[in-house]
């Protein structure tokens, strides 16, 4: 689930890039606040003061940053270079080396995860491929006609 809505998710922000020109510094600040807008209606009503201590805010602006600002930048950025299909089997594939190296150190990774997350990459990786091959052959079939891809040059 969580690769899937990375997908719908890289390819909406390479639209805006592309279509608004704007860099990823500028499409991350404004999901910044509509996160923080969100979170705040999410909050139980009257308990305000209650969650807002300085040490949570320190402890939650550290793990924002780490967990979600500086990913979400870096993979802004990628997407600049690369497409948004490219970039959804680059993170199909953290998970099974998240659960090789859980294996290697924990010995406690059972069987049947790993194959669901090698499948999952393998479905994604093999959709690219039928993909981009439709393409070149289209492409080879008429020269005359250019094919453009998703890719940010």
């Amino acid at each position: 689930i969580g690769g899937s809505t990375g997908l719908i998710y890289f390819k909406q922000s390479q639209a805006i890039t592309k279509n608004m020109h704007l860099s990823p510094t500028q499409i991350l600040a404004v999901r910044f606040y509509l996160t923080i807008l969100v979170m705040l209606i999410m909050l139980p009503k009257g308990s305000l003061t209650l969650y807002t201590t300085t040490s949570n805010l320190l402890h939650l602006v550290l793990l924002a940053f780490l967990s979600l600002i500086m990913p979400l930048f870096c993979m802004q950025k990628a997407l600049e270079q690369i497409s948004s299909e490219q970039s959804a089997i680059a993170i199909s594939i953290c998970p099974t080396v998240i659960a090789i190296l859980e294996e290697l150190v924990f010995k406690d990774i059972q069987l049947q995860y790993l194959i669901i997350y090698l499948l999952y990459a393998g479905i994604i990786l093999a959709s690219y491929l039928v993909k981009n091959t439709n393409l070149l052959q289209h492409q080879i079939k008429n020269p005359a006609i250019k094919i453009e891809t998703n890719s940010i040059k």
